[in-house]
């Protein structure tokens, strides 16, 4: 939160701004019926997800693997131009386009590629898993991924080929 407290991205993080977007909004830009909602939302939204794999594809070009690409790691700065954040645990892996993490510390699980959570290996094919289900946070305003799935539950469904589904507002044509 230092990002938004010290005025260099005033709309805070992703996640905080997209539960807050609805309920900020009026309701008749959100058609439930059809389930999409407003052009000049989804026209935001897609903006957003553009500008996030921009930077994942700028992550990638200098040989970074993130590791933790979550809507609470991107903030959103005064034009709503998205940054992608917390590089903490993130490694530079140099020639190699992959990784094993060593040691388990607290990760984001519902964001992680099956193969991290397996084997705790992680390449840039593991980032845009991530970079899916973020894309999938944003249609859904900022849901919890995998609600009512504990971590264990959460392994074994992917393992048996367990997909999240589409978020409400997110149209058939976002699907490809």
């Amino acid at each position: 939160s230092h990002l938004s407290d010290s005025g260099v991205c005033p709309f805070g993080d992703l996640k905080t701004y997209l539960t807050s977007y609805q309920s900020s909004r009026d309701p008749s830009l959100f058609d439930a019926s059809r389930d999409i909602c407003g052009q000049d939302v989804k026209t935001e939204f897609i903006n957003y997800g553009m500008q996030i794999a921009n930077g994942m594809d700028f992550l990638e070009s200098e040989e970074i693997v993130l590791r933790t690409l979550t809507s609470r790691s991107i903030y959103i700065g005064y034009n709503k131009e998205c940054k992608v954040t917390d590089l903490g645990l993130s490694t530079a892996v140099m020639s190699l386009a992959e990784f094993e993490l060593e040691t388990r510390g607290r990760l984001p699980v519902r964001w992680m590629a099956l193969e991290s959570l397996l084997d705790c290996f992680y390449t840039t094919k593991s980032d845009t898993w991530s970079f899916g289900i973020v894309l999938w946070e944003i249609f859904s305003f900022g849901c919890v991924p995998y609600a009512g799935l504990s971590p264990n539950e959460l392994t074994h469904e992917l393992q048996r080929g367990y997909r999240i589904p589409k978020p409400l507002h997110c149209d058939k044509h976002m699907l490809v």
